[in-house]
């Protein structure tokens, strides 16, 4: 970026992966950032463990459970897989020293190859803060997807006698055509929604997001985002 107002930015993602057997095997991801005020740095560390019946994670999660529910955290999450269903379980911080101050469960089922239903819910030990949201989402062979979330959040106000409640939703799509894949969200919060992990009320917004992504070669893509 070069702009008088936005401070020029440069990030770093690091993918590893080692194959344990035909069916399982460890990842490490590393993320940095580097601008003129941070000095470059490595601060985003993911370890996990994958197989046909179990997930490991341990580290920086980008999204722990689902986007409405907890976004990035740093903790330990554990994913057991039975047929169909599949069972998440997670013990992390939203801040960057583990604090063991944020319980998430997360419970999805595939109804049909092309439908799935999942439910979240995260609880705030500290600020007795929690969101539960539903998700949906459906597929076709022509390479359409579509997705919905829908979260509800009881916290309390500014008295402790004062319990708050907001909601909050999300859909988005995604197309993919050969070397194409076009994907848009639309988000909704209401004032009175709270992300988990927040202090305060997120307040009111609404958020658009469009991008189209080539595939250039077998390595290399491009994508613009709006």
């Amino acid at each position: 970026q070069d702009d008088q107002l936005i401070e020029s930015t440069t990030k770093l993602n690091l993918n590893l992966v080692n194959l344990v057997s035909s069916s399982s095997y460890l990842s490490l991801s590393v993320s940095g950032l580097a601008s003129p005020v941070i000095n470059p740095e490595l601060n985003n560390f993911l370890i996990s463990y994958h197989s046909k019946k179990l997930d490991l994670s341990a580290g920086d999660f980008t999204t722990s459970l689902s986007r409405l529910t907890l976004n990035r955290s740093r903790g330990v999450k554990a994913e057991t897989k039975l047929g169909r269903v599949a069972l998440a379980g997670l013990v992390a911080s939203s801040q960057k020293e583990f604090k063991d101050d944020l319980y998430g469960l997360r419970g999805s089922v595939r109804l049909a190859n092309n439908f799935q239903i999942a439910t979240n819910y995260v609880q705030e030990k500290k600020n007795e803060n929690s969101v539960a949201s539903i998700e949906a989402e459906i597929g076709s062979g022509a390479g359409l997807t579509l997705r919905g979330e829908y979260a509800v959040n009881g916290h309390k106000g500014e008295f402790e006698w004062e319990p708050k409640k907001g909601n909050a939703f999300r859909v988005s799509t995604s197309f993919c055509c050969e070397s194409l894949t076009l994907d848009a969200s639309y988000d909704k919060v209401k004032p009175e929604f709270c992300f988990v992990g927040s202090p305060q009320q997120s307040g009111a917004y609404e958020q658009y997001q469009l991008s189209l992504t080539h595939s250039l070669t077998n390595y290399i893509n491009g994508t613009m985002y709006y």
